[in-house]
């Protein structure tokens, strides 16, 4: 060994972070994750993660709707005894008792007060058509309402008669009635019903009333 010689440092000179900075790091990365081997991977991953929560969550809509219509049942079930009366002239201090025992009347339905738990008018009290306001009446007895319902063809043009459907089931008849035909269509204990001539069918969304008309 010579006298006085140093030795080579191991520290990295200028050269070598300049070498180092030249790597085109960023570039690097980006291509790795274009890469298809990459991106069918994570593509892999995504819909073995996605696949299961989407299984989940169409399982607890579906859940979701049967609750639905088994609490419209329950609502429907609540209103078997009721009828809706639209056409009766509206006058203040009026009796709407008396007034469904009369129109009874007029087509051989006897009705006495006791026959009858309560009836009102349903509806804002003023509107810019100025008709009068349906009433609602719940009967005490089921057959009651079923003597009205098969005499109601009887009744004057001007007034109608009509189960009293819940809300959801309203839509339903009304939307099925525009889309299917108002003579195929009919409502049966509070349910609405679809005849097309062969079998008779419930009907319990819009959805299914599209998917009848895709058929």
């Amino acid at each position: 060994m010579v006298k006085g010689s140093q030795r080579r440092s191991n520290k990295p000179t200028t050269c070598d972070y300049e070498s180092v900075a030249t790597v085109d790091i960023e570039g690097i990365v980006k291509s790795v994750l274009q890469s298809d081997a990459m991106l069918q991977g994570i593509s892999k991953i995504v819909r073995e993660t996605v696949l299961p929560l989407e299984k989940r969550i169409k399982q607890l809509e579906d859940e979701l709707f049967e609750l639905k219509v088994a609490h419209d049942d329950l609502a429907t079930y609540d209103r078997r005894t009721n009828l809706r009366f639209y056409g009766l002239p509206e006058e203040a201090g009026e009796d709407t008792c008396q007034l469904i025992i009369q129109t009874c009347a007029s087509i051989g339905v006897n009705v006495k007060t006791e026959d009858i738990s309560i009836s009102h008018r349903v509806g804002p009290v003023y509107n810019k058509k100025k008709n009068p306001r349906a009433i609602i009446c719940r009967f005490i007895h089921y057959r009651t309402r079923q003597f009205i319902l098969q005499k109601k063809k009887n009744l004057d043009k001007q007034i109608s008669v009509n189960e009293d459907l819940t809300k959801d089931n309203l839509t339903i008849y009304r939307y099925a009635r525009q889309k299917l035909g108002k003579i195929s269509v009919y409502t049966l204990n509070g349910k609405v019903m679809y005849r097309d001539g062969v079998k008779r069918t419930r009907l319990i969304s819009t959805d299914q009333i599209d998917q009848l008309l895709d058929d």
